[in-house]
């Protein structure tokens, strides 16, 4: 039988798998822009990683983050054009 917490902790992996991985990363980018205006590739990754480890980490290595994912949701966003920018000149808000 499961403790409270358990249950509890379960319930919040639940909650985060449903939403999109994108509005974590969208988040991280707005706050990064609010706080720092200078939102880089590096910066994000960091971010959204301290934020959200059992989101962004590397599968099997659960201590480093997977920038993979965190590229693929930029692009995604920018092609939705909810955010704009390249890896380069850093990544906006719109």
């Amino acid at each position: 039988m499961k403790t409270k917490q358990e249950r509890k902790d379960d319930a919040l992996q639940e909650y985060v798998k449903a939403i999109p991985r994108n509005s974590y990363v969208l988040e991280v980018v707005k706050e990064i822009w609010e706080y720092d205006k200078d939102p880089t590739f590096e910066k994000i990754v960091n971010a959204c990683f301290k934020k959200y480890p059992e989101v962004f980490c590397l599968k099997g290595f659960s201590e480093y983050p997977d920038s993979n994912k965190i590229a693929n949701d930029l692009f995604s966003l920018s092609q939705s054009k909810r955010l704009w920018g390249n890896m380069v000149s850093g990544w906006h808000p719109i």
